[in-house]
């Protein structure tokens, strides 16, 4: 996790970033967050296994479901639980290649 949040930190110069609880719900200030964000980029580490990242995508889809890119890192999965109107990069794993990869396609206008 400490690699790909520095790996994350270097590719989103002057993006705020927040991290979703893995376990439980987001918090008042992630949904705040995402609220005003004009964009948001949402990692999904198999959302399916972990009820915090479920959680803050049924929050994103609810709350900014086209102004949020969903980059599934390690299970396509998770696919079915992004709404259409969802843009989702499958970066087809975790390795920081990959990452690098989507990051790079989702970051390069922001």
């Amino acid at each position: 996790p400490a690699g790909v949040e520095a790996l994350l930190r270097r590719a989103s110069r002057g993006c705020a970033l927040a991290r979703a609880p893995v376990e439980g719900v987001p918090s008042a200030a992630l949904k705040a967050a995402a609220r005003r964000a004009a964009r948001v980029v949402f990692l999904s580490f198999e959302a399916r296994r972990f009820p915090g990242q479920a959680a803050t995508l049924r929050l994103l889809a609810k709350s900014a479901p086209r102004r949020t890119v969903a980059v599934l890192v390690r299970s396509s999965r998770d696919l079915d639980l992004c709404p259409r109107a969802m843009t989702v990069v499958d970066a087809r794993g975790y390795r920081a290649v990959s990452l690098q990869a989507a990051l790079s396609a989702v970051l390069e206008d922001a």
